[in-house]
């Protein structure tokens, strides 16, 4: 259920173990969580001029369903089809009064350049 009248759909993009190489060593690949009820808006945007290269980290926040699960290793595909990457550990909004579960907000942030 969302809160929000105009909610999106977001894609958690999880690296997880998808097994073992012929050393034993694990071996990563991504999984795929999608997530009803969001809603992102921007955040910050920092532009980096370095000699050759200009970098540009751009930063939004995403609301996300109480409960969901998003780890710092963790990307976020967002309804505009952009990927960002989690940055930071999540926080979980809810009241030590009520017992009300706002949600889960979680920064994100996309580096070009």
């Amino acid at each position: 259920m969302s809160y929000f009248a105009a909610s999106e759909t977001v894609s958690l993009l999880r690296r997880a173990v998808t097994g073992t190489d012929a050393d034993g060593a694990d071996v990563y690949g991504t999984t795929t969580v999608t997530v009803t009820g969001c809603v992102s808006y921007p955040r910050t945007s920092v532009e980096a001029l370095t000699g050759v290269r200009d970098t540009v980290i751009v930063g939004r926040t995403l609301i996300a369903p109480y409960g969901t699960v998003v780890t710092p290793v963790d990307r976020v595909t967002l309804a505009d089809g952009l990927t960002y990457e989690v940055d930071g550990v999540a926080g979980y909004w809810s009241s030590p009064f009520t017992g009300y579960q706002a949600g889960v907000e979680v920064a994100l942030k996309r580096v070009t350049g």
